[in-house]
């Protein structure tokens, strides 16, 4: 399988070992995924899926390992709850349209539909996973600054 070349300032793909590094490069814009991005993830998905040198993490001995990118509408702490839900509901009942969800196949994003509570929750346990694997690796948290 060949895979088509991309813009190396977008993003920095090396593989080292069984282990596929894709680097998103876009300080500028704080790595928004753009077309081109999200072209390049499902590529660099296409290539894992491809190369039996690089394992899954449940092939790797990590079945409980399990990221996606996440995607979801916040608002401030000043917006109720009920809004914030109801703005939820309408997301929701327009994500559940075929031809949208086909739209969003399309460029690579599978569409888990959840409401604001499970969203939360899976921030929480994305960020709990990465806080073990840090831990595991004996990784310091940087401090951001502004």
């Amino acid at each position: 399988m060949s895979f088509r070349p991309f813009d190396q300032a977008t993003a920095l793909i090396e593989q080292r070992g069984h282990t596929l590094i894709v680097t998103l490069n876009r300080p500028e814009a704080r790595n928004a995924l753009s077309t081109e991005m999200l072209a390049i993830m499902v590529e660099a998905w296409d290539r894992v899926d491809s190369d039996p040198e690089i394992p899954t993490s449940a092939e790797a001995g990590f079945a409980h390992f399990a990221m996606s990118g996440l995607v979801g509408m916040v608002g401030s702490r000043a917006v109720s709850d009920g809004l914030r839900r109801r703005i939820g509901d309408d997301i929701l009942a327009v994500t559940k349209d075929p031809e949208f969800s086909q739209k969003l196949l399309a460029t690579g994003q599978v569409p888990q539909l959840a409401g604001s509570d499970e969203f939360e929750k899976e921030i929480e346990r994305q960020i709990k996973q990465i806080a073990e694997v840090a831990q595991l690796l004996g990784l310091k948290r940087k401090h951001r600054q502004e």
